[in-house]
Order: C-alpha cells, then sequence, then structure tokens
C-alpha cells in the first residue's frame, strides 16, 4: 500500500499488466514444482502469487 501511494500510476498499471501474464504460467509451474523446485522456480511462485493476490483484494481509494 505504501509503495502503490508513492509509485506513479503508470508503474501500478505496467505491474498489473505484467502480473496478469505471468499468472497464465502458475500453473504450469506449480506443476513442475511437484517434480523439481528450484530457487528461482520458488521466487517465481510465491512473487507471482503474492502480486496476484495484491491486486485482487487492492482497491484503490
Amino acid at each position: 500500500m505504501a509503495w502503490s501511494k508513492r509509485a506513479p500510476p503508470e508503474a501500478v498499471a505496467e505491474l498489473r499488466h505484467m502480473t496478469r501474464i505471468l499468472s497464465g504460467f502458475l500453473s504450469f509451474a506449480r506443476l513442475i514444482g511437484r517434480v523439481h523446485m528450484g530457487s528461482d522456480l520458488q521466487r517465481f511462485i510465491v512473487a507471482t502469487s503474492y502480486l496476484m493476490y495484491v491486486f485482487t483484494n487492492y482497491s484503490a481509494e
């Protein structure tokens, strides 16, 4: 919330757009993670899941 108050609206919109694109790979990444969970894959899953949560539960007021 603190970052979004100071961030330019264009940055928030771009991050939201990138999260939408990356979320398409999330199911596939989780499937791969069942076989081999490298640290990069783990960070991708955690970061993308967190951003999806923030953007679905955050309302700009």
